[in-house]
């Protein structure tokens, strides 16, 4: 299994998670804040912002993932600033427009590149735009070839995601499109 990396600011929190999972934990300090280990597990009490590149570097999914997977675009953005390595995905939901762009531009005409930008990576990072509200960068994607009748995550389509992400304007766009919905 993968490390799981967890950060929490109460103690409590962190104590109460252990407890109710009824796991014994190893505790010990760093500058990042007391550290508790169970197996491939560890909380640290201490502040998310505090983490840096080398902090993070042994943790699989690496947690900018886990930042845009579960919408927290404010802390993702904070994880790029401290040197989290953005890929092709991670752009479309934090709106770098230029990182798109270029990657889109590089594509060979076979449409698959080295870092595996094809069909089914457009259309996943188009998914994730749409659920960010990312206006701008989902209209690079979808000019590019985004499937906007794929069923991606949690049974949703593109318009699904950008439906829950609470964007009037990314609806609108993706409706305009043609984009349909899965979930009604």
């Amino acid at each position: 299994g993968y490390r799981v990396l967890g950060v929490e600011l109460s103690p409590l929190a962190v104590e109460s998670f252990f407890a109710e999972h009824q796991l014994q934990a190893e505790v010990h300090a760093s500058p990042l804040g007391r550290h508790h280990v169970a197996g491939n597990l560890e909380l640290i009490c201490g502040d998310v912002f505090a983490l840096d590149k080398k902090a993070l570097a042994d943790y699989e999914p690496p947690p900018l993932d886990d930042a845009i997977v579960f919408s927290q675009y404010a802390a993702a953005h904070r994880l790029v600033a401290h040197g989290a390595r953005t890929t092709f995905w991670h752009a479309a939901p934090l709106g770098d427009v230029a990182l798109v762009r270029s990657a889109l531009a590089s594509r060979p005409a076979d449409g698959i590149d080295a870092d595996g930008i094809d069909a089914a990576e457009i259309t996943n990072a188009a998914w994730h735009a749409a659920r960010a509200g990312r206006l701008s960068t989902l209209e690079l994607l979808v000019d590019a070839g985004a499937d906007l009748t794929a069923v991606l995550w949690m049974d949703q389509t593109i318009l699904d995601a950008g439906v829950v992400g609470g964007a009037d304007t990314v609806v609108r766009f993706l409706r305009g499109r043609g984009a349909r919905s899965n979930t009604t």
